[in-house]
């Protein structure tokens, strides 16, 4: 197994997005360094940002889900107001979903999940595998630099899947300095108006550090 940053070649040659995330969560013991960070701070966020004003789900989506870190987490707060919720946990990479999956089901979590692999960019072509208007709550947690090439039609195609007045919860770590995306997605302002501009309606938003190691977290309704 690669270790350290060597997870780095599988995103980034250069400036240019490679997005091998298959052959990385194959090859690198821990990307990301998720399992020695733990939650990081906008995660822990957009738990919180949850709790203080939940709504009932009956489906709920997990787009860009990766080891399912966040995902364990998020489903045992989910489930507190609707223990009956179906939750469909994504990503590009199916070895991400089976680390995923082995998580949840070790955890006695495994009921109700579904596991489908798709790659989000590709939100623009058709809805892929998801049923339109179909989810109560849309979660994506630090997958934005993987997004860049076809953002917009990201948070469109998002919009697609989400019932009228569901909820779309974004977390999300920004870098001090960034070096990659930032002409596209400078920081929280830039990203929260590209979001908007899809036709979600901003409700509450946390941040922390701002001027330093910046983590953000937001919720948004589609109408």
């Amino acid at each position: 197994m690669i270790k350290a940053n060597d997870y780095q070649k599988y995103f980034l040659d250069g400036d240019k997005h490679v997005g091998d995330y298959e052959t990385m969560y194959r090859n690198c013991a821990d990307p990301w360094h998720i399992e020695e960070l733990g939650l990081r701070l906008d995660m822990k966020a957009a738990l919180l940002l949850w709790e203080h004003s939940p709504v009932k789900l009956d489906r709920a989506l997990d787009a860009g889900a990766g080891a399912g870190l966040f995902t364990l987490e998020l489903l045992k707060v989910l489930k507190k107001t609707s223990p009956e919720v179906r939750l469909t946990v994504s990503d590009v990479a199916p070895s991400a979903l089976a680390l995923a999956k082995a998580r949840l089901e070790t955890a006695g979590e495994g009921a109700r999940v579904d596991y489908v692999p798709y790659d989000l960019r590709r939100l623009d072509e058709s809805d892929g595998p998801f049923e339109a208007g179909a989810y109560d709550l849309i979660v994506v947690a630090q997958v934005l630099w993987g997004l860049l090439e076809n953002i917009r039609a990201v948070w469109a195609g998002l919009g697609r899947l989400a019932r009228r007045g569901g909820r779309l919860l974004v977390a999300q770590h920004f870098p001090d300095p960034q070096n990659y995306g930032a002409d596209v997605v400078g920081g929280p302002d830039d990203l929260a108006r590209l979001i908007a501009e899809a036709g979600w309606r901003p409700l509450a938003a946390l941040e922390t550090d701002r001027r330093t190691n910046h983590h953000w977290t937001a919720m948004w309704s589609w109408n």
